[in-house]
């Protein structure tokens, strides 16, 4: 939860949108493969996350 905490801290006090999450409405961790994200084209990704348009 703190990390939650922390990243909408981020937001709400304008920070920059890294490239590879700009535009994402979607992410999951690399390790798995939900339903949804099957045939979709990823739009980047950044660590171990992988965002969606």
């Amino acid at each position: 939860m703190a990390v939650c905490r922390r990243i909408v801290r981020r937001a709400l006090a304008g920070a920059a949108v890294p490239a590879e999450a700009a535009g994402a409405t979607r992410y999951h961790h690399a390790d798995v493969l939900p339903g949804w994200a099957r045939g979709r084209m990823p739009s980047g990704t950044l660590g171990d996350f992988i965002f969606y348009p």
